[in-house]
């Protein structure tokens, strides 16, 4: 006699065991989070606004405005060392920002000492989101590559890109250090 020829003989060997329905219920609950968890990344995330060429745009108290942008094949040290090249095929792109940290609440930084720290990084902006994060550079620079807090200052942070996507570059990307909120895209003037 097959479990189908009666009725009652399937309903009796999962009430006995009930494990193989505990597993697809499973599964069906993990499908569900993984298509949740898609769903939530692909519809949220950072509201992305271009500012005017030229124009200051202000990020969590802290203002930025993209003075020049450039492309450079080897970064020159101001100690007089020896300049520092970019990988093969590839190039630096260099921004350099007027950054006003006086309306940002500075945190204590434990590992200097309790010298107040203002998060100031940026990030480049290509096509389709491509997006690359500042490299400090190896040789000493005439521009810092990083900010101090409650003041004006100029920055300069530099990436390294490939140099087939150079011309795809459209911005420098300002945003919070933690927490949602607006980023935006500043672009040179001219």
């Amino acid at each position: 006699m097959s479990p189908t020829d009666d009725g009652g003989q399937l309903s009796w060997a999962l009430a006995r065991r009930p494990w193989p329905v505990l597993v697809v219920a499973l599964c069906l609950a993990a499908l569900l989070c993984a298509g949740w968890v898609v769903w939530v990344s692909a519809n949220t995330g950072e509201l992305t606004r271009p500012a005017a060429d030229g124009d200051r745009a202000t990020v969590g108290g802290t203002g930025y405005r993209l003075v020049e942008l450039y492309t450079t094949d080897r970064l020159t040290d101001a100690a007089g060392g020896e300049d520092q090249l970019p990988e093969p095929q590839a190039t630096f792109v260099v921004a350099r920002l007027e950054v006003d940290t006086r309306g940002t609440e500075a945190v204590p930084n434990e590992l200097d000492g309790g010298e107040p720290f203002v998060y100031c990084g940026t990030e480049l902006l290509g096509a389709d989101g491509m997006v690359w994060q500042a490299e400090a550079p190896v040789v000493q620079r005439e521009v810092p590559s990083s900010c101090e807090a409650g003041r004006e200052q100029p920055m300069e942070q530099v990436f390294m890109v490939p140099a087939a996507q150079v011309d795809e570059i459209r911005g420098v990307v300002v945003r919070r250090s933690f927490g949602p909120g607006v980023e935006r895209v500043l672009a040179p003037v001219g």
